[in-house]
């Protein structure tokens, strides 16, 4: 009880009062997107730059840390195509979709957060080494995956390097790539420019919850509830139990531990919809799923800080 008290309702309290601004109308939808907007270019990628100037890199970017998360998001990814396509009989295109949801967790907005409300600032460096990899990993399957079973034919290769393309447009990747250039080579940034960059991080967090809120507020439970479900169940159960076990196999500190079990059982992020919209295929499952797995993570979240305990 004190978990979700202490834990999580403070997080999705602002979520809460996000959505009911925007629902209600006290905020209209170009506020929302001027917050957003804020957030995704300036204040996140700020945050990014600034952890990955300062992590101890050969410390939390740890080969065991990235397999325990990434092979669970996989094969939740393989999952959510295997079972859409064979079983709920949806079209490749749509199946590849399904599988996106299952893959993309809410590291950023929604993980981040938890992670520092349960366990301190302190505890970020593997979720910030999580996070730097987790935009260009699932951008990177997803679309090579969706371009392939298009089947336009480019090739793979072609396939490949347009997905390396859109990655590299993305400036939440732009910032960690810039932050890790900067740690590698030891460049001192000056004090005046650090300041305003702190200045700027502290929003990051607060605008983030706050806006994500708003952007839910503009979507229904609207979608097939099977895959859904299924999109439900891969991410917010199966993803962390897995990783959960690969973690604990693995021997990560319990720090690590956290981390990775706390993102892969994060709800789909607001890239599931955007994958989905790029290619105009399962907008209406990618939206429902966004809105319907972040609702319940209040209670499955609940379990894993008890057993995170």
């Amino acid at each position: 009880m004190s978990a979700l008290i202490n834990v999580l309702l403070p997080v999705f309290l602002i979520i809460g009062v996000g959505f009911t601004s925007a629902k209600l109308k006290w905020l209209p939808s170009s506020a929302v997107d001027g917050v957003m907007l804020f957030t995704q270019k300036f204040a996140i990628p700020c945050l990014l730059f600034n952890a990955m100037v300062n992590i101890e890199i050969g410390n939390y970017f740890n080969f065991l840390l990235i397999v325990s998360y990434f092979i669970p998001s996989l094969i939740g990814f393989f999952l959510g195509i295997l079972i859409s396509r064979s079983l709920l009989k949806y079209s490749l295109e749509k199946s590849v979709v399904i599988g996106f949801c299952c893959l993309y967790s809410n590291s950023l907005m929604l993980g981040l957060p938890i992670m520092e409300q349960a366990y301190g600032t302190n505890s970020l460096g593997p979720n910030y080494a999580i996070i730097a990899l987790n935009t260009p990993f699932c951008y990177m399957t997803g679309i090579v995956f969706m371009e392939f079973v298009k089947g336009r034919g480019n090739g793979l290769s072609s396939t490949v390097v347009k997905a390396i393309k859109g990655i590299f447009n993305n400036i939440l990747v732009l910032s960690i790539l810039l932050g890790v250039l900067i740690n590698i080579l030891e460049i001192i940034i000056p004090t005046t420019i650090n300041n305003a960059i702190d200045i700027i991080i502290k929003a990051a967090i607060p605008t983030a919850i706050f806006g994500l809120g708003g952007v839910l507020a503009r979507y229904k439970v609207n979608g097939d509830i099977l895959p859904v479900l299924l999109i439900a169940l891969i991410a917010l159960l199966m993803k962390p139990s897995l990783g959960y076990y690969l973690a604990d196999y693995n021997q990560l500190d319990k720090n690590s531990i956290r981390a990775v079990v706390l993102t892969a059982a994060m709800a789909p992020g607001l890239n599931a919809y955007i994958f989905a919209n790029m290619y105009n295929t399962g907008t209406k499952i990618a939206a429902t799923s966004v809105l319907f797995s972040t609702t319940l993570s209040v209670f499955t979240l609940w379990y894993w800080l008890s057993v995170l305990a």
